[in-house]
């Protein structure tokens, strides 16, 4: 028997603890002295509240070497294999934390970096889901993310600059020029690092060449495809709607992206997570 464990950053409800049988672990999040624990203590649309009047952003803390081990004796108490799936190591230490633990128990652990976040990571523990339920091991199942992972995107339409800069991430001269001139960048994010592709002149031209480059790259429809939002379950809506008129897909899900990513891309942006073909 296989035990899935991830960690919050998925930003899967947690209504779909249950649905899935997952255990989720959640990083914190740091609002000046409120601290809370990711998908537990705050919600979305209460964390993008509060991130809108704040003029510093949040902070995040990853997970524990111990707050893992602690979740590896309580659920391989009765033998079970655990098979854990983190954020990208690119993006958080939480995956080192996870590796640390497993050395110290002594069961089966197999240990799996998403490479992403958010709902790219939401679609492998779906995927790994399945494959437990087939019957596979931790290994098998491992394996298998491992490959498939290698052409898992995020393609990102932001809405604003102004979060990256104020995480030190722009200069306030970009971001400020790129505020007047209306300048919505498109972002290519895998195996946890951010390349732009472009960048267009005001929101729905950025939408449009968003749906159409990943269209172009004809992803591959027998995996499901995840359309993003923060803050703009409308806007999911319409790519959703946009890219069905440009090509055919199977499963869908539509999700909104939580407090660790939000943190840094801000309310209003949508994006499409999906894989490549090989």
């Amino acid at each position: 028997m296989v035990k899935i464990i991830v960690d919050s950053t998925c930003d899967l409800p947690l209504s779909d603890r249950e649905r899935l049988d997952i255990e989720i672990l959640p990083l914190t999040l740091t609002f000046g002295e409120e601290v809370y624990r990711d998908t537990y203590d705050i919600t979305k649309e209460e964390f993008f509240n509060k991130l809108s009047q704040c003029k510093t952003l949040p902070t995040t803390s990853q997970i524990s070497p111990a707050a893992f081990l602690e979740a590896f004796q309580r659920l391989g108490a009765d033998g079970s294999e655990l098979l854990v799936i983190t954020i990208s190591k690119n993006l958080s230490g939480t995956y080192q934390s996870a590796c640390i633990a497993a050395e110290q128990y002594p069961g089966k652990v197999r240990v799996v970096d998403s490479s992403l976040a958010t709902t790219a990571f939401a679609l492998l523990t779906e995927l790994a889901c399945r494959k437990r339920d087939e019957g596979l091991d931790a290994d098998s199942i491992g394996a298998y993310l491992d490959l498939i992972k290698q052409n898992l995107v995020i393609v990102c339409c932001m809405n604003s600059l102004e979060n990256l800069h104020k995480g030190g991430r722009l200069p306030a001269s970009v971001t400020i020029l790129g505020g007047m001139l209306n300048i919505k960048p498109v972002v290519l994010i895998q195996d946890g690092t951010i390349s732009i592709l472009h960048k267009a002149r005001g929101m729905k031209a950025a939408v449009q060449w968003m749906v159409d480059y990943v269209a172009n790259q004809a992803p591959d429809t027998t995996l499901p495809i995840g359309f993003i939002h923060s803050a703009n379950p409308q806007g999911a809506l319409q790519v959703q709607e946009l890219f069905g008129q440009r090509m055919a897909f199977g499963e869908a899900v539509i999700q909104e992206i939580g407090a660790v990513i939000g943190t840094h891309i801000g309310a209003g942006c949508v994006a499409i997570a999906c894989f490549w073909k090989a």
